[in-house]
């Protein structure tokens, strides 16, 4: 059997706590933005499927992901579209996303 330095016992532990609070953390954001839209009302069904198609992405991509991500992605989004049309959808669906996130720190 291996000796491990009590100091690594502790850092490994320290590490195993904030990555439990951490994937919580992401997995109440998750819960609060489906929250948001299962409650919104029905005139949001084009900013819904924007905000659904940007998480199927970062999943695909990263294993876990916050409101930062789907604000980054927004934001990128924003920045290259030329049809005013789709810009009005993901300035709303970004708005609803940034609103939560500011409540939630307040």
């Amino acid at each position: 059997m291996c000796r491990v330095s009590r100091i690594a016992v502790i850092a490994l532990r320290s590490a195993a706590i904030l990555w439990g609070f951490i994937m919580q953390q992401v997995s109440t954001t998750e819960s609060q933005i489906s929250q948001y839209f299962e409650t919104s009302a029905p005139q949001f069904n084009s900013e819904k499927e924007v905000i659904a198609a940007i998480r199927n992405e970062l999943a695909t991509v990263k294993s876990a992901f916050s409101n930062k991500d789907i604000i980054l992605a927004l934001i990128e989004k924003l920045e290259t579209e030329e049809d005013t049309l789709r810009c009005d959808i993901y300035r709303r669906a970004l708005e609803s996303i940034v609103q939560p996130t500011q409540e939630v720190r307040v």
